[in-house]
């Protein structure tokens, strides 16, 4: 994972590229019903961009869905740290909040 990050810092368009497609998979996957494909892929995503607050968004949708509640407020919780002023972000925190454990 390391060998990854330093070979992306090397080349940005390669992270881009490395990013897109690994937060498109996962999205694909979310959708498809294939929730664990997606936290997979969503967490390859944040191996090379891990200060994304959107990938963690992506990431607690994927998790709620699965019903697995504390990863999703983990995953949630951290794109609120990255970003306070996450709006979208901020509704799904209390959306998860609002639910039943």
């Amino acid at each position: 994972s390391s060998a990854l990050r330093e070979m992306v810092g090397v080349h940005d368009d390669l992270g881009t590229l490395v990013l897109n497609y690994y937060n498109e998979s996962g999205i694909d996957s979310r959708i498809s019903g294939n929730i664990d494909k997606a936290i997979l892929e969503y967490k390859k995503a944040l191996t090379v961009s891990p200060r994304d607050e959107n990938l963690y968004y992506n990431l607690a949708r994927a998790y709620f869905e699965k019903g697995e509640k504390k990863n999703a407020e983990a995953s949630i919780g951290q794109a609120l740290k990255l970003n306070p002023d996450f709006e979208e972000g901020m509704q799904l925190f209390k959306h998860i909040k609002k639910q039943a454990v």
